[in-house]
Protein backbone atom coordinates (compact mmCIF):
# COMPACT_ATOMS: atom_id res chain seq x y z
CA UNK A 1 0.00 0.00 0.00
CA UNK A 2 2.58 2.37 1.08
CA UNK A 3 4.69 1.55 -2.22
CA UNK A 4 1.40 2.48 -4.56
CA UNK A 5 0.87 5.46 -2.04
CA UNK A 6 4.19 6.90 -2.88
CA UNK A 7 3.45 6.58 -6.86
CA UNK A 8 0.45 8.27 -6.61
CA UNK A 9 2.41 11.04 -4.74
CA UNK A 10 4.76 11.00 -7.63
CA UNK A 11 2.26 11.38 -10.07
CA UNK A 12 0.84 14.33 -7.83
CA UNK A 13 4.35 16.31 -8.33
CA UNK A 14 3.55 16.73 -12.49
CA UNK A 15 0.00 17.11 -11.55
CA UNK A 16 0.14 20.35 -14.09
CA UNK A 17 1.96 18.38 -17.16
CA UNK A 18 -0.86 15.70 -16.95
CA UNK A 19 -3.72 17.99 -16.60
CA UNK A 20 -3.12 19.53 -19.77
CA UNK A 21 -6.16 20.46 -21.63
CA UNK A 22 -5.93 19.17 -25.16
CA UNK A 23 -9.53 20.11 -27.01
CA UNK A 24 -11.62 22.95 -26.37
CA UNK A 25 -15.07 24.03 -28.26
CA UNK A 26 -15.68 27.41 -29.24
CA UNK A 27 -18.69 29.26 -29.60
CA UNK A 28 -18.67 32.22 -32.11
CA UNK A 29 -20.92 35.34 -32.15
CA UNK A 30 -20.04 36.07 -35.90
CA UNK A 31 -18.70 35.10 -38.91
CA UNK A 32 -16.32 36.97 -38.80
CA UNK A 33 -14.28 35.33 -36.10
CA UNK A 34 -15.11 32.23 -37.27
CA UNK A 35 -13.16 33.23 -40.49
CA UNK A 36 -10.53 34.18 -38.44
CA UNK A 37 -10.25 29.87 -37.93
CA UNK A 38 -9.99 29.77 -41.61
CA UNK A 39 -7.12 31.93 -41.92
CA UNK A 40 -4.86 30.24 -39.20
CA UNK A 41 -6.06 26.82 -40.92
CA UNK A 42 -4.98 27.45 -44.85
CA UNK A 43 -1.42 29.31 -43.38
CA UNK A 44 0.68 26.99 -42.31
CA UNK A 45 2.81 29.43 -40.46
CA UNK A 46 0.06 30.97 -38.46
CA UNK A 47 -0.81 28.20 -36.61
CA UNK A 48 2.80 27.66 -35.53
CA UNK A 49 3.61 31.47 -34.24
CA UNK A 50 0.72 31.52 -32.17
CA UNK A 51 0.67 28.66 -29.39
CA UNK A 52 -1.37 27.57 -26.25
CA UNK A 53 0.08 26.06 -23.53
CA UNK A 54 2.84 25.07 -25.92
CA UNK A 55 0.89 23.15 -28.50
CA UNK A 56 -0.30 25.14 -32.04
CA UNK A 57 -3.67 26.25 -33.14
CA UNK A 58 -5.67 23.63 -34.69
CA UNK A 59 -9.33 24.43 -35.70
CA UNK A 60 -12.21 21.53 -36.55
CA UNK A 61 -15.67 22.80 -37.74
CA UNK A 62 -17.92 20.59 -35.13
CA UNK A 63 -21.39 19.46 -36.23
CA UNK A 64 -24.27 21.71 -35.31
CA UNK A 65 -25.72 21.56 -31.57
CA UNK A 66 -28.94 20.46 -33.38
CA UNK A 67 -27.59 17.43 -34.77
CA UNK A 68 -26.91 16.14 -31.64
CA UNK A 69 -29.72 15.98 -28.58
CA UNK A 70 -26.48 16.21 -25.88
CA UNK A 71 -29.30 15.04 -23.17
CA UNK A 72 -28.96 11.58 -24.35
CA UNK A 73 -25.00 11.47 -24.89
CA UNK A 74 -24.46 9.43 -21.76
CA UNK A 75 -26.86 6.21 -22.73
CA UNK A 76 -25.18 3.41 -24.60
CA UNK A 77 -26.43 0.76 -27.37
CA UNK A 78 -27.11 -1.39 -24.17
CA UNK A 79 -29.32 1.14 -22.76
CA UNK A 80 -31.80 1.40 -26.00
CA UNK A 81 -31.77 -2.45 -26.18
CA UNK A 82 -33.21 -2.69 -22.55
CA UNK A 83 -35.34 0.45 -23.14
CA UNK A 84 -37.14 -1.25 -26.29
CA UNK A 85 -37.55 -4.39 -24.86
CA UNK A 86 -39.11 -3.26 -21.81
CA UNK A 87 -41.68 -1.53 -23.92
CA UNK A 88 -42.14 -4.24 -25.72
CA UNK A 89 -43.06 -6.39 -22.55
CA UNK A 90 -45.25 -4.10 -21.46
CA UNK A 91 -46.88 -3.56 -24.88
CA UNK A 92 -47.41 -7.74 -25.25
CA UNK A 93 -48.93 -7.32 -21.46
CA UNK A 94 -51.27 -4.70 -22.43
CA UNK A 95 -52.25 -7.00 -25.64
CA UNK A 96 -52.79 -9.67 -23.69
CA UNK A 97 -54.89 -8.21 -21.24
CA UNK A 98 -57.02 -6.62 -24.38
CA UNK A 99 -57.11 -9.98 -25.34
CA UNK A 100 -58.48 -11.22 -21.68
CA UNK A 101 -61.07 -8.73 -21.49
CA UNK A 102 -62.35 -8.66 -24.88
CA UNK A 103 -62.62 -12.91 -24.36
CA UNK A 104 -64.17 -12.47 -21.03
CA UNK A 105 -67.19 -9.64 -22.22
CA UNK A 106 -67.47 -11.92 -25.39
CA UNK A 107 -68.12 -15.11 -23.24
CA UNK A 108 -70.24 -13.32 -21.16
CA UNK A 109 -72.68 -11.70 -23.78
CA UNK A 110 -72.70 -15.56 -25.18
CA UNK A 111 -73.73 -16.50 -21.91
CA UNK A 112 -76.59 -13.91 -21.60
CA UNK A 113 -77.31 -14.60 -25.17
CA UNK A 114 -78.16 -18.47 -24.38
CA UNK A 115 -80.30 -17.45 -21.06
CA UNK A 116 -83.01 -16.24 -23.49
CA UNK A 117 -81.99 -19.02 -26.50
CA UNK A 118 -84.16 -18.44 -29.71
CA UNK A 119 -87.85 -20.04 -30.10
CA UNK A 120 -88.57 -22.21 -33.51
CA UNK A 121 -92.26 -20.46 -33.18
CA UNK A 122 -93.53 -22.98 -36.30
CA UNK A 123 -92.79 -26.22 -34.30
CA UNK A 124 -94.40 -24.70 -31.39
CA UNK A 125 -97.31 -23.74 -33.75
CA UNK A 126 -97.19 -27.44 -34.85
CA UNK A 127 -97.08 -29.04 -32.03
CA UNK A 128 -99.89 -27.46 -30.65
CA UNK A 129 -101.93 -26.02 -33.50
CA UNK A 130 -103.12 -21.68 -34.23
CA UNK A 131 -105.57 -22.02 -30.30
CA UNK A 132 -102.24 -20.50 -28.99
Amino acid sequence: MRECESKINDLFQEFDSLTVPTAAFITFESDDSQSFTDLVQEDPNAGENMRLLGQPFIFKDCSEPTDIIWENRHFTESDYLWRQLYAFIIIAIMIFGSFVVIYVISAWSQDLASVFPAVDCGGIKGAYGDDL
